[in-house]
């Protein structure tokens, strides 16, 4: 099986230059707090313990991290440390903390990540950190007196920085991972990718290869249910739905649609594209889980399709109007979308894990998964409204997206957390149904090359 743990079995002077570099970062920690900034002390220290972790439980010097992803997080450190500020350093560091992080948790405890997936987690990890970065900034500015945050479209711009970071982090090691001499790297694709239950490749006689050791992987199972397999009877009777009366929740559907296109004919009978895209794009949103049960087959019930429409719908109608006049409107809309997103990130990082056996997911990962990927995706939404500004500042006319300043965005953040940390405790079984539906499409993240 293809994974990270290669990248550690470091020797000569390879395994120097990355002592070297720790001392560095020991060095730039100890400078931080000698010039009292005590976050990036902190910061830096925890690099260092992540960092030293493969020679700590090998009880081996010569066994490091690999030198050039240390340098990676290393260079923006130093900038840091001699006084070069800029917008995209603690990102930059971010990113380089989670590729080491990634390795560390693939080489020395149970979980198991391909390469692939560790660039979808550094991404992903990096652009949360950013959202965890501007509520944390903001909330010592109100509370403490910091001038952390300079405005809207500098805290925007510091995002943007975050989100390139990660982004350039994660291909940077997907290339260093490719172009690495591991000595053990085998030739052949690794990973069982066949789920039961899963339309399979057969021979030309319509048999399975290996059916028996497939049957084998498939009666595997332990405590926490690492090794399931899905299978057909399971997905077709395991809908993702709500409670409640099925007829109620048609209704309240076909209202909300109705309000919907309501929006979408007001905009456009008074030539007002943002009205008009707002409501006819979200409208559509709603029919999404409809079609994927018609096209694919995937188990969705009325009630998700209720969870759908009351998401995006809620975000459509505030646009109109309720945003502004209301305060409690714009937190009560992002928690319910956040709701729906955490169920997404669940059913992707599960799908995956059931896509092939070279992933293994422990619980408590992918509830952490699904929190950083609703953090990911609040900073993706935030990105989103603030290139509709900038569209309509060019062009001329209203943006579709709104922005109300740096104390909106930064409430938008935490209450899709909120949302978040209340599906991945409470309510991430419910897309178990999803995830099998979708283990036979996910190869891409589970590629070990």
């Amino acid at each position: 099986m293809v994974t990270t743990r290669p990248l550690v079995t470091l020797r000569g002077l390879r395994a120097e230059v990355a002592w070297l570099l720790v001392v560095v970062l020991v060095a730039c920690a100890v400078r931080f707090l000698t010039l009292g900034e005590l976050d990036w002390a902190v910061f830096v220290a925890l690099v260092v313990a992540v960092a030293v972790v493969p020679p700590a439980i090998e009880r081996d010097p010569a066994v490091t991290m690999p030198w050039p992803l240390l340098a990676l997080v290393s260079v923006p450190v130093l900038l840091r440390a001699a006084g070069v500020v800029s917008a995209a350093t603690p990102f930059l560091v971010m990113a380089g903390l989670a590729l080491l992080a990634a390795i560390a948790l693939d080489s020395y405890t149970s979980l198991a990540l391909t390469p692939r997936f560790s660039v979808v987690f550094v991404i992903v990890t990096t652009m949360a950190f950013a959202a965890v970065w501007t509520v944390g900034t903001w909330a010592s500015d109100v509370l403490l007196g910091t001038e952390f945050v300079g405005g809207q479209t500098e805290l925007m711009w510091d995002i943007v920085a975050a989100t390139g970071a990660g982004v350039v982090a994660g291909f940077v090691f997907e290339a260093y991972f490719r172009l690495s001499d591991r000595p053990d790297r085998p030739d052949a694709p690794t990973g069982d990718t066949r789920v039961e239950g899963v339309a399979e490749e057969s021979d030309d006689d319509g048999s399975a290869d290996d059916a028996g050791s497939a049957d084998d992987r498939a009666e595997r199972s332990d405590h926490d249910g690492r090794h399931e397999r899905p299978n057909r009877r399971d997905t077709a009777e395991s809908k993702v739905d709500l409670p409640g009366d099925r007829r109620q929740q048609r209704w309240a559907v076909h209202a909300m649609r109705s309000i919907l296109a309501l929006i979408a004919v007001v905009g456009a009978v008074q030539f007002n594209v943002g009205m008009f895209l707002n409501g006819a794009v979200t409208l559509a949103v709603t029919f999404a889980p409809a079609l994927l049960r018609r096209e694919y087959g995937y188990p969705m019930g009325v009630g998700l399709t209720l969870w759908v429409t009351a998401a995006v719908g809620l975000h459509a109608v505030g646009v109109i109007g309720p945003y502004r006049q209301f305060g409690w409107y714009d937190s009560v809309a992002h928690a319910l979308s956040a709701t729906l997103i955490a169920g997404i990130g669940y059913a992707l990082a599960r799908a995956v894990e059931l896509h092939t056996d070279a992933v293994d997911f422990q619980p408590t990962f992918r509830s952490v998964f699904v929190v950083l990927f609703v953090l990911a995706a609040g900073v993706a939404w935030e990105l989103l409204e603030f290139a509709s500004g900038g569209v309509a500042a060019v062009f001329g006319g209203r943006a579709a997206l709104a922005q109300y300043g740096t104390g909106d965005i930064v409430n938008d953040l935490a209450f899709n957390a909120a949302g978040g940390v209340l599906i991945a405790v409470l309510t991430v079984g419910r897309f178990e149904a999803v995830a099998r539906s979708l283990a036979s499409r996910v190869g891409v993240f589970a590629r070990n090359q």
